[in-house]
């Protein structure tokens, strides 16, 4: 289902947050500063992106374009971001980091925001939106469970951790 794989997704993009605040902390010269301004702008609620979600959903309405398709190009936009800083991470220079993570934070947010507007259309009374809810928070759970239990055994680093969510 789009719902649980949307949400699996995010359960592992939870754990890419606090990989890259680690990342820009450890760069020379960091300040706390860096660490607010990244923040701003990581795929978390209280981001700017995703604060801006109802604006997003608008234009995708505007434009008239599907939310099957705007939820794949969300989700390639995110591929391709959390895949470019498998690669690159450790390279990259703050301001490109920050905003290649606020572009995989917008996807994000629109994405979100078209599979719970997906959910509430398909819901055609209150047990199915329950069922539809549940299935999508199972699915952040277990993305974020199994994410966080392979960073504990010491088996994610950067790369793994990125790659795993271009995947997811």
């Amino acid at each position: 289902r789009v719902n649980g794989l949307a949400y699996f997704a995010e359960g592992v993009q939870r754990h890419c947050v606090t990989y890259l605040k680690d990342l820009v902390q450890a760069m020379p010269g960091a300040t706390m500063k860096d660490l607010q301004t990244l923040g701003n702008f990581l795929p978390e609620f209280g981001s700017i992106p995703w604060a801006m979600k109802p604006l997003l959903c608008y234009i995708i309405e505007r434009f008239n374009l599907r939310a099957g398709v705007a939820i794949r190009i969300s989700a390639l936009v995110c591929a391709l971001v959390w895949g470019w800083f498998s690669f690159h991470a450790h390279a990259l220079p703050y301001f490109i980091i920050v905003v290649a993570s606020a572009l995989a934070s917008t996807a994000s947010a629109t994405s979100d925001a078209l599979v719970d507007g997906l959910i509430a259309e398909a819901s055609a009374n209150e047990a199915v939106a329950v069922e539809q809810r549940c299935a999508s928070e199972y699915g952040r759970l277990l993305g974020g469970v199994l994410t966080g239990l392979l960073a504990w055994s010491g088996g994610l680093t950067f790369a793994y951790i990125f790659a795993l969510a271009a995947v997811a």
